[in-house]
């Protein structure tokens, strides 16, 4: 009775678990050969549209830049633009006079060709003739033309004094020697002559010149992004800038579309870059 009334009052033993399958009990085994196909399928077609969007986001221009580094160097807006190359180049020479005067590679504050030959041609040339007349008229003695006025020794030092001038002059203007606004405002110069629908007008207010300044300010914002990436407010500049563009280009698309297509491959930017959500 003892024995009886322990095992009374003992709890129940578990019931032991069956498995549901006969040899194993993972899911791939007991998966019917429809459902794994579905499964299999279902993975490829997960990894096949990981490939098409990396190999979106690879074809995709850049958020900023808008185009890959080779069409930005074959349109017309990266050509027209200076460079340090162009800028640190051997001098140009001249000769004034009879003597070679030496330009720089690039000249700043807008010197343009016409404005060298005003410059350096014709302005040395008058300088010296004014002075020699000048000074045979306080002597009281008789002068001859400038088209016939000979390098004779009282007059050397007025062309030497003219050359001189035009020599420091030419150094003033050479770019080299301006900073990062003076090269800024050539390129503006460069940009506006080669996008202005009227060469002679040079006119800034329209839509191929608004986009090529804003693009080349844009380039350069990116740039700087890159030496300061913590910038935040260079950041929402660049937002700025970008968001500028596009508004400038939606409105020329509507304008003419013509217009719009043919200007897009001369500032080296893609239509994917201006017509999706900008994303930077």
């Amino acid at each position: 009775m003892n024995v009886l009334s322990a095992l009374r009052g003992t709890r129940p033993l578990p019931k032991p678990v069956l498995p549901r399958a006969p040899l194993h009990t993972t899911a791939p085994l007991l998966e019917s050969e429809r459902a794994k196909a579905s499964r299999l399928a279902r993975q490829r077609n997960r990894a096949r549209s990981q490939e098409l969007a990396a190999a979106r986001r690879a074809a995709a221009p850049h958020p900023a830049l808008g185009t890959s580094s080779a069409r930005w160097t074959s349109s017309r807006l990266a050509r027209c633009l200076t460079t340090a190359d162009a800028v640190r180049g051997p001098d140009r020479t001249i000769s004034v006079l009879g003597e070679t005067l030496s330009l720089p590679a690039v000249p700043g504050f807008g010197v343009g060709a016409a404005e060298e030959r005003l410059l350096f041609a014709h302005l040395p040339v008058a300088s010296a003739h004014a002075q020699i007349a000048a000074a045979a008229k306080a002597t009281g003695q008789a002068t001859v033309g400038a088209d016939t006025l000979g390098v004779t020794e009282r007059h050397t030092a007025y062309l030497v004094r003219a050359l001189r001038g035009a020599d420091v002059l030419a150094r003033m203007i050479d770019l080299r020697n301006a900073g990062a606004e003076g090269r800024a405002f050539v390129d503006r110069q460069r940009i506006v002559r080669a996008f202005a629908r009227d060469p002679e007008r040079r006119a800034t207010g329209s839509p191929e010149v608004q986009a090529a300044i804003l693009t080349y300010e844009i380039r350069n914002c990116w740039e700087h992004l890159h030496r300061a990436p913590r910038d935040i407010h260079g950041r929402r500049g660049l937002r700025r800038l970008l968001h500028k563009r596009q508004r400038v280009l939606r409105f020329l698309k509507r304008l003419d579309r013509a217009r719009y297509e043919a200007l897009l491959p001369r500032i080296g930017v893609e239509p994917a870059a201006v017509e999706r959500e900008i994303a930077i």
